[in-house]
């Protein structure tokens, strides 16, 4: 296992403690491509979060959603990924 994916996967481990079975109310999308990583009131999966760990090397983007599901543009923001040892 490259040391890429055991991050990849100390991550998905970590984040399924708190993400797990829940759901968000925005959709995160990646920001190098504007693929959809994990889409809004979607139940979070390990697969999901396994996706988010491979997205969050390159930087996730956020796309807010109402109550109502309009989207709110507005309100995306980019979140560079974090620099690596």
């Amino acid at each position: 296992m490259t040391k890429l994916e055991q991050e990849n996967e100390q991550f998905t481990e970590a984040m399924s403690y708190i993400l797990l079975g829940g759901k968000l109310q925005f959709d995160i999308l990646s920001s190098q491509t504007g693929e959809m990583i994990i889409p809004a009131n979607r139940k979070i999966t390990k697969t999901l979060l396994r996706k988010l760990a491979a997205a969050n090397h390159t930087g996730l983007r956020l796309r807010c959603v109402s109550q109502q599901g309009n989207l709110r543009p507005s309100l995306a923001a980019d979140s560079p990924a974090p620099a690596s040892p």
